[in-house]
């Protein structure tokens, strides 16, 4: 999703017709304990900008309220601290083009400035529920 000069990274491409995340065949499987470990450190980054409580592991809910919702910036992505849970726990990537940019910048993730966290701001403002990020399809 774009929105202002930042994209939100989505958890889960889509839902099956019980609310079930599916995980496309196109997402990577990071097998590199390296690479993962580097995925990790970049997802830990960047800027607070909505502190949430935990949600339910959607992938095992038996585990409970264990997922981080968190969100955070690093003015160019926007992305919920869930997703490095579901790569540590699940060994789900993130999505195809925000792994590309995470690669990209050599996993390091740039510091935004004020501005950029204020557009993140208003741009989860305008998102009327939180679970939208974790779906590119609603």
């Amino acid at each position: 999703m774009k929105g202002f000069d930042m994209r939100m990274a989505a958890l889960f491409e889509s839902v099956d017709s019980s609310g079930a995340p599916q995980i496309p065949l196109s997402r990577p499987i990071i097998t590199d304990p390296r690479e993962r470990r580097r995925i990790l450190m970049f997802l830990a980054g960047g800027e607070l900008v909505v502190t949430t409580g935990y949600t339910v592991d959607q992938l095992d809910p038996v585990r409970g309220e264990v997922v981080p919702g968190s969100i955070v910036t690093d003015g160019e992505w926007i992305w919920s601290r869930a997703c490095a849970y579901y790569l540590a726990e699940h060994g789900v990537a993130p999505e195809v083009e925000f792994l590309n940019y995470i690669r990209s910048r050599r996993y390091v993730p740039s510091t935004p400035d004020r501005k950029s966290l204020a557009l993140a701001e208003q741009l989860l403002i305008g998102v009327t529920q939180l679970p939208t990020l974790l779906t590119t399809d609603q």
